[in-house]
């Protein structure tokens, strides 16, 4: 198996991933201290909105 090869099924791997669990925050989110929460908001298209709520200082 080529390099080629081995990176598209990675890939793969995590594009399958991404559409198994799209609510699941990504590491930067997790990691930022300013966003307390994050809310998951349904519009009218259907299309899933993820609000970042902050931290007041």
């Amino acid at each position: 198996m080529t390099d080629e090869e081995k990176k598209k099924k990675t890939k793969s791997m995590f594009d399958r991933l991404k559409e198994l669990s799209p609510f699941k925050p990504s590491v930067s989110e997790t990691e930022d201290e300013e966003v307390q929460s994050t809310e998951q908001k349904v519009d009218r298209q259907g299309n899933v909105i993820i609000v970042k709520k902050k931290k007041k200082k």
